[in-house]
C-alpha cells in the first residue's frame, strides 16, 4: 500500500518551457529525475512555470529549492527543498499534489472509490468530516486559480487506521484516483493534509497539501497554492 502516488502512465522526454520575454523563468528540461513523472522539469529555480502536460493546463510559481516530479495528464507533484521523491512514496516528505479527478476511497486495503458517494466537492468533504478516526476542521468556501470548491484540514486520530499488509503504519484511505490521474492516498500518523476539492468539469481536481510539521508548514505551502492559475481551456 503506498501513501502517496500509484501511476500507469509511459515515461515521456522532458521538454521546452517558456514562460515569455522578461519572466522569472525559462528553463529547458532534461530527463525527468522521477521514471513515472512523464514531462516533470526537476529541480526548479525560483520562477513561474507552466505544465507540459498536465490538464488542465497549470502555471505555478515557487521559490527556489523546489523540484517538480511529475507532469502527467492526472498527475502533478512539486516537492520542497525539505523532501525529496523517495520520502513522497514512503510517506517521509512533505509535498503539494494536485490532481485532474478524484473520489472518495472505500476503507479498504483493497483500493476503489467508495461507493455511493458522488464525485462532487463539497459531497466529498462531507464524507471526509463523517469519517470517525478523522480529526478534521469544517470545510471553507475556496477558489484557486479560477476553480470554485471548498478546502478542508485533515490528521489521523490516535489508534485510527488499517494495518495492511507489507504496510507498516496505521493507514486510512481517502483519495482514489480517476481517470487521468492515478493515486491511493490516505492518512498516517503525524501528517496533516490541507485538501482543496475543487469543482471541475463534472468532477473534483483535489490539491493536497503534505505537512509532517503538526501544521506548521501549511501557511507556506497555502501561499504557493494561492499563486497557481488553472487555464480556462
Amino acid at each position: 500500500m503506498s501513501v502517496v502516488i500509484r501511476i500507469a502512465f509511459a515515461v515521456l522526454a522532458g521538454g521546452l518551457v517558456w514562460i515569455g520575454a522578461g519572466s522569472a523563468a525559462e528553463q529547458v528540461a532534461g530527463i525527468c529525475p522521477n521514471s513515472e513523472g512523464g514531462k516533470c522539469l526537476g529541480k526548479l529555480k525560483a520562477g513561474t512555470y507552466k505544465t507540459v502536460v498536465f490538464q488542465p493546463k497549470l502555471t505555478y510559481t515557487v521559490p527556489a529549492g523546489w523540484t517538480n516530479f511529475e507532469d502527467t495528464p492526472g498527475n502533478f507533484l512539486l516537492v520542497p527543498a525539505r523532501g525529496d521523491l523517495l520520502g513522497v512514496n514512503a510517506g517521509t516528505s512533505e509535498f503539494i499534489g494536485i490532481y485532474t479527478s478524484v473520489a472518495a476511497e472505500a476503507r479498504s486495503c483493497n483500493p476503489r472509490p467508495a461507493s455511493g458517494i458522488a464525485t462532487h466537492p463539497a459531497t466529498i468533504a462531507s464524507w471526509i468530516r463523517r469519517q470517525k478516526g478523522l480529526v478534521s476542521k469544517p470545510a471553507r468556501t475556496v477558489a484557486i486559480g479560477g476553480l470554485k470548491g471548498v478546502s478542508i484540514d485533515v490528521m489521523l486520530g490516535r489508534g485510527a487506521g488499517l494495518h495492511c499488509p507489507g504496510y507498516a503504519p496505521p493507514y486510512f484511505p481517502l483519495l482514489y484516483g480517476l481517470s487521468p490521474s492515478g493515486l491511493d492516498h490516505g492518512m498516517i500518523p503525524g501528517l496533516t493534509w490541507r485538501l482543496y476539492l475543487l469543482s471541475f468539469r463534472s468532477g473534483t481536481l483535489a490539491i493536497e497539501v503534505n505537512d509532517l510539521a503538526h501544521g506548521a508548514h501549511l501557511a507556506e505551502y497555502a501561499a504557493i497554492v494561492k499563486q497557481l492559475r488553472f487555464a480556462s481551456r
